[in-house]
């Protein structure tokens, strides 16, 4: 059953709602593939970017698939929206595994957040409330993604994945101070180290002692 484009034409199916639908693909955390020529926009919702390296857009990517793939689906039309996104060549729904809305689990469990693009549908309430308790609670990207606002008029902005460097710990730092007079190997012969205090201290022999200490 072909229900969206083909060959570039587009379809729009003349019924509220299309059921019994395998998911062949998860494209991201808000796009998936029914055949080779449907993709479908989930509706009301958006996730960060993958091709953007935005933070929480693999985990979204993850979510979806956790709760669409391996099962049949529904697609539901909202009668207060465009059924089609001609930019992308997608049609638009809502999801439904059995009686569940997945637009709007995604939005409760943190991986999506309410874009109300085109104006409010039939859920946008629904939407509004599971994206403000997420929110609140910090769950996905809402703890994940610091500076994430909600906004249903824009779509998710959560930022780049920063990648932070490990501290070094207390007693690596320890490690690099060194304490006057005490030995050093032949591998540091000539670096110069700090004392705790700040003093600086060479690793050298002296004129009256052939060993290698840390001296002033």
């Amino acid at each position: 059953m072909v229900i969206g484009f083909v060959s570039s034409s587009l379809v729009i199916s003349p019924v509220a709602s299309i059921a019994d639908l395998p998911v062949l693909e998860v494209i991201d955390g808000d796009t998936i593939r029914v055949d080779s020529d449907s993709k479908v926009r989930l509706l009301q919702i958006d996730t960060p970017e993958i091709k953007e390296s935005e933070c929480y857009a693999i985990e979204a990517k993850k979510a979806l698939e956790t709760l669409v793939l391996g099962f049949e689906i529904t697609l539901e039309v909202d009668p207060k929206l465009s059924q089609v996104d001609l930019k992308n060549k997608r049609i638009t729904r809502y999801v439904f595994v059995g009686d569940k809305n997945i637009n709007l689990e995604l939005v409760k469990m943190g991986a999506a957040t309410p874009w109300f693009y085109g104006g409010k549908g039939i859920y946008a309430r629904e939407l509004r409330a599971a994206a403000e308790e997420a929110r609140l609670n910090k769950i996905g990207l809402w703890g994940a993604c610091p500076g994430t606002k909600l906004n249903t008029s824009k779509g998710v902005s959560t930022g780049k994945i920063v990648k932070v460097s490990p501290s070094p710990s207390k007693s690596s730092l320890d490690q690099s101070f060194v304490n006057a007079g005490s030995y050093c190997k032949e591998s540091e012969k000539g670096e110069e180290r700090l004392s705790k205090n700040g003093t600086k201290y060479t690793c050298k022999v002296s004129e009256t002692e052939n060993r290698l200490r840390w001296r002033k």
